[in-house]
């Protein structure tokens, strides 16, 4: 397949499950630069992005 031929351009919504909440979120944002924008305490979850990509952990 071509670079022409190809229909995505990136990734849009990640979710990912870690053993450590905390610790994830730590990484993503202080280490990577991500911004929290929103989380679901109960479930647990956090969402973070980085202007272009969305993750869920």
């Amino acid at each position: 397949m071509t670079a022409k031929a190809t229909k995505t351009q990136g990734v849009h919504h990640v979710g990912l499950t870690v053993p450590e909440l905390g610790e994830a979120r730590h990484f993503f944002v202080d280490g990577l630069g991500f911004h929290q924008v929103g989380e679901v305490p109960d479930y647990p979850a956090a969402f973070l992005s980085d202007g272009t990509t969305m993750i869920t952990l």
